[in-house]
Order: structure tokens, then sequence, then C-alpha cells
């Protein structure tokens, strides 16, 4: 008699959670917390930043000033800022999703293959932009000046912008999209949102926002499949390293020094200009390719896996 009681209480619970998580998962619920986790983002580190920016004697009255910060600069403001979005969402997770940070996507299963790929895949987009923009442009590289001391600080300064932004962007905001159980919509509102934060970075194009927009897709192309951040963290580091510290590139407008020096020259929609490698066209079609790749090769292995599943599950029941 007591198995029993035991046996409902226990079913009752589960229900219950059930019930619960399908309330926490409605498309309302969810773009409320999205909404609200913006808001929150927006407000909260904006305030940060700001007192940030008052604190190592910067004024916020224009952007010009924000370009002309140093890198020393720059990793304090991002660190504030990583530190306030690491608060803000695990404030989120915890309180309104109910969830752990490691389902956010932080499994260590594979982490050196997905690190490892995702410099791979940054190396060779970027490497074959920059022999395409010197071969269909009168642009020139040429070795520059190395600083060993300003190359780790600006390594450290990526590291902190690529964990900042996948954890909010892939990790708080794909991640509840994806319980919607549409991930190619929720992948290309992430996208737009993605886009939409970066709308204000100096010398900004038409062209660098779909590109920007484009870099989301290729961000969240993978995690749609194996929610796991790891790739796009390192796929993010490297895009933004390679770019600006190595190959002398613009990041998003802003510009640091570099291992070489690239002197652009012709057709901005070629190079990027001032915005960099993702201001260019190049840029569009490498990245367009790299995302369709990565859907095709996520799509056959799924197909894989699930015929044999169903292979596995007749076996058994022939079995039987």
């Amino acid at each position: 008699m007591l198995n029993k009681q035991r046996k409902i209480k226990f079913s009752q619970v589960k229900m219950n959670e059930i019930i619960h998580d399908s309330e926490l998962n409605t498309q309302s619920s969810i773009w409320g917390r999205i909404i609200r986790i913006i808001i929150a983002y927006i407000i909260i580190v904006g305030l940060f930043q700001y007192i940030g920016l008052d604190i190592i004697g910067v004024k916020f009255d224009s952007l010009e000033n924000i370009k002309n910060l140093s890198i020393n600069q720059h990793l304090f403001l991002n660190f504030i800022g990583f530190v306030t979005t690491v608060l803000i969402v695990f404030l989120f997770r915890k309180s309104v999703d109910k969830k752990t940070i490691i389902s956010m996507g932080f499994s260590i299963t594979n982490i050196s293959k997905d690190l490892l790929l995702g410099f791979c895949i940054s190396l060779i987009l970027l490497g074959l932009g920059t022999v395409f923009i010197l071969l269909f442009t009168q642009s020139k590289i040429a070795f520059s000046l190395f600083n060993h001391n300003y190359f780790i600080k600006s390594f450290l300064l990526f590291v902190i912008v690529s964990l900042n932004e996948e954890l909010f962007f892939r990790g708080y905001i794909l991640n509840n999209l994806l319980t919607l159980g549409k991930k190619y919509k929720a992948l290309i509102l992430s996208s737009v949102i993605f886009a939409l934060f970066h709308a204000l970075n100096p010398n900004l194009s038409l062209l660098a926002f779909v590109n920007i927009f484009l870099a989301g897709l290729l961000l969240g192309s993978s995690y749609i499949f194996n929610q796991n951040l790891w790739f796009p963290i390192s796929l993010h580091l490297f895009w933004n390293f390679l770019q600006g510290a190595v190959f002398g590139y613009a990041v998003s407008g802003q510009k640091l020094d570099a291992v070489f020096a690239l002197h652009t020259s012709g057709e901005n929609y070629l190079h990027g200009g001032e915005f960099g490698f993702e201001g260019s066209f190049i840029c569009t079609v490498l990245v367009s390719l790299t995302v369709l790749t990565i859907f095709i090769f996520y799509s056959k292995n799924t197909a894989t896996f699930r015929h044999t599943q169903l292979k596995t599950e007749k076996s058994v029941l022939n079995r039987n």
C-alpha cells in the first residue's frame, strides 16, 4: 500500500514537472524572457560600460572616442561587460529558465576537436579572403612591427569578446528559441538580433550589416544541431583575432595593431574598407558557402543517425 502511494506521488510530481516545462516553453513565455534579458542586458551592461568609460577617463559623447581606445582600455571595458553578462545570464538561466548553465552548451565532449575546427575554419576563410583581395584589388600586405605584449593582450581581448557574445546570443537567445522546435527559424531570428546589436559599430555599411547577419548564421549553424558552444566560441575567437591581430583588418570597424599591415586599395565592397573584411563581398561569398557546407554536413549526419537508429529498433523488434 505504501509503495503504491509513493508511485502515485512520484507520478504527480513528474506530471507537475511536465506541465511546468510546457508552460515555460510556450511561444509567448520564450519571447517574454528573451525580451526581458535583452532589456536587462542593454540597461545593466550599458550602465557598467558607462561607469567603466568614466573610470578610464573617456567621455561618451562621440563614437570617435570609442574608436581610439587603447588595447588596455578595450580589455578593461570588455572584461566589465563580460562579468556583467555572465551574472545576467546566470540569473535568468537559474531563476527564469530553471535550467543549468551547462545545458546551454558547455559539455566538454570533443572540446579539443571543436576548438581546433573553429581555428582551422577561421584560418581558411580569412586566408582565402586575403588572397582574393590581393588578387582582385590593388591592395598590398607587408610585415609590421611585432609587439608580443600587444599580441597577447589582443588574444585575451578576443577571448573575452567571443565568450561574452556566444554566451548571450547562442547560449541563451538561440538556445531558448530552439525550444519552439523550429531550428532554422530560431537561427535566423537569433542572427537578426545579433546583427542589430552591431548596428552602431563604426563605419557600418549595408553590406557589412548583411555579413554580420551571415556571421550569426555561421556561428549558430552547428549549434542548432548539437547545442554545443565550444565550436562557435572558437570560430568567433579566431575569426576576430586573425582579422585584427594578424592580417591587419579592422574588426567590425575597430582597428588594432597587427602582425601584418594591410594597405587596401580599390572598391570598398571588395575589401571592406574601414569596416574590415566583414564589410566585403568576398566575405559574403565565403561565409555563405561555409554556412551551406555546415548545413549539408549536419543534415547528412542526422539522416544517417536516424537511419541507423531505425535499423537498430527494427532489429530489436525482430528478436522479440
